[in-house]
């Protein structure tokens, strides 16, 4: 269960979420409008905040910024719904901070599969915040940089330390190949190693399952790769 926040100023779309997001096990606040929205976030504790961007009183890009710059609220996974659709408005929520992006007109299952995918995200950040992930039999120590199969420390690079630190960041998203070699190699390594990057994950792979590969790693063919 999470505790969600939607804010918007139509009546029948709040009551509508409400419906539903407490159907599929969450605790729900609704407010029509951004007013006073850190004090009730600051009350409410949400986990995730359903932000409308057309709102009378105040944007909601505004908002956004607000509370993703806020010292005590910045981990609150914020989903932006807007009638507008448009790419401008979708872009420059996003370089704000939001985590996701909703048009409307949208479907309840669309929003009740985005609200999940991000608390799943939401739940990663807190628990690495605490130095420690764990996903399924494995336990990850991001403070001394130790992975863990049952509780007995794997002999892992420094590189296939960072790879599997980076699918954890992103659990639930696939990341490409170009982010990989971007977030763990320099400029010149990744473009040297190009294809080189199949071995480093198939070793991971051989680390972590013990040949039975992908139990941890998924190949998401021309996309990239996911932790599953």
């Amino acid at each position: 269960m999470n505790k969600i926040l939607i804010v918007d100023d139509e009546p029948y779309i709040l009551e509508l979420l409400k419906i539903n997001l407490e159907a599929a096990g969450h605790l729900v606040k609704t407010l029509i409008s951004g007013k006073n929205l850190v004090d009730i976030c600051l009350e409410f504790q949400p986990e995730i905040i359903l932000l409308d961007i057309m709102l009378p009183d105040i944007d909601g890009l505004e908002l956004c910024k607000i509370i993703k710059s806020h010292p005590t609220l910045n981990k609150i996974g914020i989903i932006l719904v807007s009638a507008k659709g448009e790419i401008d408005d979708k872009v420059y929520g996003l370089d704000l901070g939001a985590d996701d992006y909703i048009a409307k007109p949208f479907s309840i299952k669309e929003i009740i599969s985005r609200v999940n995918a991000l608390s799943r995200r939401v739940s990663v950040a807190c628990k690495v915040e605490k130095n420690t992930y764990i996903h399924r039999e494995l336990k990850f120590d991001f403070n001394n940089k130790v992975v863990y199969k049952n509780e007995v420390p794997l002999d892992l690079t420094h590189k296939e330390l960072k790879l599997l630190e980076l699918l954890i960041l992103n659990v639930d998203k696939v990341v490409s190949r170009e982010v990989i070699l971007n977030k763990i190699w320099s400029k010149e390594e990744s473009t040297k190693i190009g294809r080189s990057l199949d071995v480093y994950i198939r070793k991971l792979r051989l680390k972590l399952d013990n040949g039975n590969f992908d139990s941890y790693i998924e190949t998401i063919h021309g996309r990239g790769y996911k932790l599953v």
